[in-house]
């Protein structure tokens, strides 16, 4: 496409009119500005024209389309290659890696569909995390296919065979029920004993075994004396017993006897 002066020099060796001159011009500049125009709305023919990054701005006054719907994986409608920032700029920004491929976003995102993350997330705080439906105080669990999905805290249970406590354990009034067995090992460093107990053991069907009972033993109303292999029973125990509860056979010596209140057999040994 030839320029100005050459259109002129040709004109002039041809003896044209100055229309003629005038003309040729301003078709070359309606050329111009036409492939111009082509090019910046992707109309040329392929394969498409590129740029050297020469340090040159394309801005875009208003708004900014792009039409394309055959993009591929490797042949994508829109390609940002470099550092992207949309709303403000500024001189840093906070937790993003300037480099090519990473977007900044200073301003509300919004986005229909799902999102696919695959490195760390990270939130400045918790109280920036909002989710529309749950109750309060529910817990999130994860389901059998993978997602969240919200749980009341009393239904989940609390598996104690796996736990191991590192502190004393405090039941602030509640009870223990329906315990197969218990096995205390140590013992308490305050008092020297293994279980202490403000009230009583009731056991009805049960049995008490121990290696020592300390203790006055006032309610032990029903124990048989028959039980007892061993030992000497205190004389308090002895202050009731009369003639029924002595056998004829006892073999007792004249000499263990006070006085006689009546008459009867008595060998004298002395």
């Amino acid at each position: 496409m030839k320029n100005m002066s050459a259109v002129r020099m040709e004109a002039g060796g041809a003896g044209k009119d100055r229309a003629a001159v005038f003309s040729r011009f301003y078709s070359a500049r309606l050329l111009r500005a036409a492939a111009c125009l082509l090019l910046c709305c992707g109309l040329a023919p392929s394969p498409a024209a590129y740029a050297a990054d020469a340090g040159i701005e394309f801005g875009v006054e208003d708004d900014l389309s792009v039409f394309g719907l055959a993009g591929t994986a490797l042949d994508p409608d829109v390609e940002v290659k470099g550092f992207a920032v949309f709303g403000a700029t500024q001189a840093a920004y906070t937790g993003a890696v300037v480099g090519p491929g990473s977007v900044v976003i200073n301003g509300f995102l919004a986005v229909s569909s799902g999102v696919y993350l695959v490195g760390a997330s990270t939130f400045v705080s918790a109280g920036n995390i909002f989710v529309n439906d749950g109750l309060p105080g529910q817990l999130l669990r994860k389901s059998g296919s993978g997602n969240l999905y919200w749980a009341n805290l009393d239904a989940l249970g609390d598996n104690l065979g796996n736990h191991v406590a590192t502190a004393t354990l405090n039941m602030a009034g509640f009870q223990i029920i329906n315990i197969s067995s218990l096995t205390i090992t140590g013992t308490d460093p305050a008092t020297g004993y293994s279980l202490w107990l403000s009230s009583g053991i009731y056991m009805p069907d049960g049995r008490v075994e121990a290696g020592v009972y300390s203790g006055s033993g006032l309610l032990l109303t029903e124990l048989n004396a028959s039980s007892l292999n061993s030992g000497t029973v205190p004389l308090a125990r002895l202050s009731g017993i009369t003639k029924a509860e002595l056998s004829p056979a006892a073999g007792i010596l004249d000499t263990q006897l006070d006085t006689i209140a009546s008459a009867g057999k008595v060998l004298d040994s002395a």
